[in-house]
Formats: structure tokens, sequence, C-alpha cells
């Protein structure tokens, strides 16, 4: 059946502060190729095992806050020439150093293109955290890129767990963002109530 396992992960930083974030219990949804949920909840990575072996695909949706999304105006140049131009053309938008990171470039429209930026090491990590999966085939998003505006309100996600708060925010504008608080951060009782599954909204891929 080509069903896709889509996974909610931790945050670089909430995966930072856990003995061991593979054993932590993870939201996810198993999604039929006509966009119907068949089934969803949390679990951990390992008892997610038996979805993901007969799934078409894993999909992996990275916290916001670990997905850097820069608009940039690029020259008319082929895809190839500007997947080879991304490192300088984004540089000086980058805290580090691009060799570093992970770039890939949406198609352009109108001269534009948005570049999702990742840390390379922080992926190496997930990849082999999610080997036990025995996923045919692999794919990585921004959660903020998952959600979809209304037409006159953003859209947010909250996750909420022992060790963390995640916000993913997508913008009227289609813009997205996101930001992680770790337990220490969250003090604000108003901040405090109970842990969210993860909803996902009919979908084609």
């Amino acid at each position: 059946m080509a069903n896709t396992l889509y996974i909610l992960l931790p945050s670089k930083a909430a995966a930072h502060d856990a003995p061991d974030w593979a054993t932590l219990v993870r939201p996810f949804a198993l999604v039929s190729a006509e966009g119907k949920i068949v089934q969803q909840g949390s679990e951990t990575l390992s008892a997610l095992k038996q979805f993901a072996v007969n799934a078409n695909q894993v999909a992996l949706l990275l916290a916001a806050s670990d997905v850097s999304l820069i608009s940039i105006k690029v020259p008319p140049m082929s895809h190839a020439k500007l997947k080879l131009a991304l490192p300088n053309l984004i540089e000086d938008q980058l805290l580090g150093d691009p060799a570093d990171a992970i770039l890939l470039a949406s198609p352009v429209e109108q001269g534009v293109t948005t570049v999702a930026v990742v840390e390379k090491a922080w992926m190496q990590a997930v990849y082999q955290k999610v080997l036990v999966l025995g996923a045919k085939k692999l794919s990585a998003f921004a959660t903020s890129l998952a959600l979809k505006p209304l037409a006159h309100a953003a859209v947010a996600l909250v996750d909420e767990s022992d060790l963390s708060l995640e916000l993913a925010i997508c913008a009227i504008d289609k813009s997205a963002r996101g930001v992680s608080i770790n337990a220490m951060q969250l003090t604000l009782t108003a901040w405090r109530s109970p842990p969210r599954q993860m909803k996902v909204q009919n979908y084609k891929n």
C-alpha cells in the first residue's frame, strides 16, 4: 500500500537535552496516497518500524527552529548551476560556514528562490537514528512548510514535551518561522498545557 509515514522529530536543542532522543515518544501519522489519515498517535522510533517497513516512504518533519529559510534573488541559470552557486549566494546571510550545512533551493519564481538551510551534522545524526525504521525511502521537510496558511490568519503548530516547547508558524504571506524553548525556559504557567498530538491535514504528495 502506497502510504507515507510522517514523523515529527524533536528539535536539535531538545535532542541535545535527552540521554537518547530516539527513545522519546514522537507524534506520527500514516497517510494514504489519497491523503487520508490511516493511523496517528505517538510512538518511539523503534515502535514505528512496524509502519515504516510497509510504507512507501518515511517523511521526517524537522523542527522549524532547525531549518533556516532564506529568500534570495538569483540571475537566470540552470538548476545545476544554481546548486553549485548556492554557498556563495547565501554565505553573507549565514552565521557559519556553508560547507557545514545542507542547502536546498526551491524552484525559481520571478527571479527569487527560497533556500532551506539545515546543519549537516544534525541531519547525519538524524539519519543514523532513523536507520532503525528500515524505511524504503526517506525524505525530510521543515515542519513550518507543511502548514497551510489561512486567507486572513497565520497557522501555528505547537509541539510540547517534557524537554521543550516547539513552535512552527506559517504566515499569511507563506513565510515560515520556528522557535524552540527548552524546559528551563518554560517558566510561565500560561505556556503549560497537556501535550498535543500532531494533526495532519488531508494532503497529497
